[in-house]
């Protein structure tokens, strides 16, 4: 097993095992190590280096484990690749992630069921799935705190008394795809009943291409069913 030591950017130096990067080390810790730029090793060798690597290294990323998440909240993914970028040795990473899951400090569930909650209520549902997707929520978490959320949704609503002023005419609540619909309208300053018919058109057109459901869009904008999204108008 072959092991060297590149110059990097900043103030770490990359420690490459067989070509690979392995990990990042300050000078001082190279020196404690007692790497010098070309060397080879056993496995054994190997073995024992990993051992004082751990060592030194995991109280280090521990605490940088825990300082990112007093800052906002992280997947597993998304963890285990800051700490990479950080250039912690791999066994120390596996060590800090199952420390931060232990104690539920990274709870995938958890976070993406809030993460939905929050969310549903401003984007589409397709939307939503890729921007989980992007933060590296799996599949199944996906599904199930979407569901979640929806279900929490659910019950505010009908423990909420103070809604009167956010429903139909008619007394009817919005639903959630369409309080998420209203919430985009107002973030954007549009106001359905001052549309013109082409306005409002583009406005249906526009908001089905961001994946929202067209019968909660036409339920909003309080139009008929006859519209054509694929007009050349648009």
């Amino acid at each position: 097993m072959h092991l060297s030591i590149k110059e990097t950017k900043g103030s770490k130096k990359s420690l490459f095992l067989d070509e690979e990067c392995f990990c990042k080390c300050y000078g001082g810790d190279l020196r404690r190590l007692s790497l010098s730029s070309e060397m080879d090793v056993s496995k054994e060798e190997f073995e024992e280096l990993e051992r004082h690597m751990f060592e030194l290294f995991f109280p280090r990323a521990k605490k940088r484990g825990l300082a990112l998440l007093a800052e906002k909240s992280y997947t597993t993914t998304m963890m285990r690749s800051k700490l990479t970028q950080d250039g912690y040795p791999p066994r120390v990473i596996r060590c800090v992630i199952d420390f931060l899951e232990e104690c539920h400090y990274l709870d995938d569930a958890l976070f993406g069921e809030d993460y939905a909650f929050a969310k549903l209520s401003t984007i589409s549902e397709r939307a939503l799935r890729v921007k989980m997707r992007q933060k590296g929520f799996t599949k199944e978490t996906i599904a199930h705190s979407i569901e979640r959320a929806k279900k929490r949704f659910q019950e505010e609503a009908e423990a909420t008394t103070c809604f009167s002023d956010k429903g139909y005419a008619d007394g009817s609540l919005p639903s959630l795809e369409q309080t998420a619909i209203l919430n985009h309208l107002r973030k954007k300053n549009i106001q359905p009943e001052s549309l013109t018919r082409e306005q409002k058109q583009k406005v249906i057109a526009s908001l089905f291409r961001k994946g929202f459901p067209l019968a909660a869009i036409l339920a909003v904008l309080q139009e008929s069913a006859e519209v054509d999204l694929f007009s050349e108008e648009f």
